[in-house]
């Protein structure tokens, strides 16, 4: 005698087969028909498909991120090089104030009435801000600007008290 198969039983033997079949990685690129049966009725296909597809939004939240870094650096690397062409400007500028104050300097000694220990003193200055404006060139970022315009003022007026 041939026995039916109750639909009772063709539920608990499909289940059966179904969890049998099923893969845990659950990956729908490797799973065959039955396997991909398994990860359907398991839910395991929507839960990798919502962690790939997070995956992807944090890869894309990533590298929107470092495009923005990318222009924050470029933005700064502009800005960066013209405050250094600025300040290569500025001390250029000073490079000929120091010149100048060079040629007053040797036009004033010549004279006879001149006091020799002033014109000195003010050789040694500008000697000394020849050096620093000299170190200056090599690197005008690390040098305050500001003092050298000062320096420069004050020969400037012991030059102005020696004529």
């Amino acid at each position: 005698m041939i026995k039916t198969i109750t639909p009772k039983w063709f539920a608990i033997g499909s289940l059966g087969l179904l969890a049998a079949c099923s893969n845990a990685a659950c990956d729908p690129n490797r799973a065959g028909f039955l396997d991909g049966i398994g990860c359907e009725a398991s839910g395991q296909y929507q839960q990798r498909t919502a962690t790939l597809s997070q995956g992807v939004a944090v890869a894309q939240a990533n590298a929107l991120e470092q495009y923005m870094r990318a222009g924050r650096a470029r933005e700064d690397a502009t800005n960066a090089q013209a405050v250094l062409a600025t300040r290569r400007a500025e001390l250029a500028r000073y490079d000929r104030k120091l010149g100048e104050l060079k040629q007053r300097l040797n036009q004033a000694a010549v004279q006879d009435a001149v006091d020799r220990n002033k014109v000195v003193e003010i050789r040694r200055q500008i000697a000394s801000l020849d050096i620093d404006q000299s170190a200056a060139r090599d690197n005008p970022m690390t040098v305050d600007l500001h003092t050298i315009q000062t320096r420069q003022e004050a020969i400037a007026k012991l030059l102005d008290d020696l004529d």
